[in-house]
């Protein structure tokens, strides 16, 4: 897997997907969103990104400790927690200022609700992209001058 590119592909589609670019731009994640699944946090680009920058090894095994595994037509319903400076934790899986994308929207699919389910998008012709075993999704809050994202690794297994 290419780091670099697993990580920084996604993050610049996730910035472009959001509605109001030019505003977010003048935005830094001043927040982290914690995101779990049956109570498993996993840890995801806004985390690793805070570790500076480890040689490759060390990378792959964040992404092998970190990624959430879904069966193939599976599905999972994420939390997500906006964390404090104070390290309180706010659930935040259905505010409307929480958004969810699917990077890789040619395997997955995420609901408003933090719903993560695999399938293959009839959208795209290729059988690689839609037979593709890695993922990725992004979830991003804003509102007022909180704003917090992370982006989690998906094995489809």
């Amino acid at each position: 897997m290419n780091f670099a590119k697993t990580f920084t592909l996604p993050l610049v589609a996730v910035l472009a997907a959001l509605a109001n670019v030019d505003a977010m731009a003048q935005d830094a994640p001043n927040a982290v969103l914690e995101v779990s699944v049956n109570g498993t946090v996993y840890k995801g680009e806004a985390e690793y990104e805070a570790t500076g920058t480890p040689d490759q090894a060390a990378a792959e095994a964040f992404l092998k400790q970190n990624s959430i595994h879904l069966l193939p037509g599976g599905n999972a319903q994420l939390k997500v927690a906006l964390v404090g400076t104070d390290g309180s934790r706010t659930d935040v899986t259905t505010d409307a200022d929480t958004h969810y994308t699917a990077v890789t929207d040619w395997n997955l699919d995420v609901s408003a609700n933090g719903v993560l389910t695999q399938r293959a998008n009839p959208n795209y012709s290729s059988a690689d992209a839609k037979g593709s075993k890695d993922g990725q999704i992004a979830i991003w809050y804003k509102k007022g001058t909180t704003f917090g994202y992370n982006a989690i690794e998906v094995i489809i297994d």
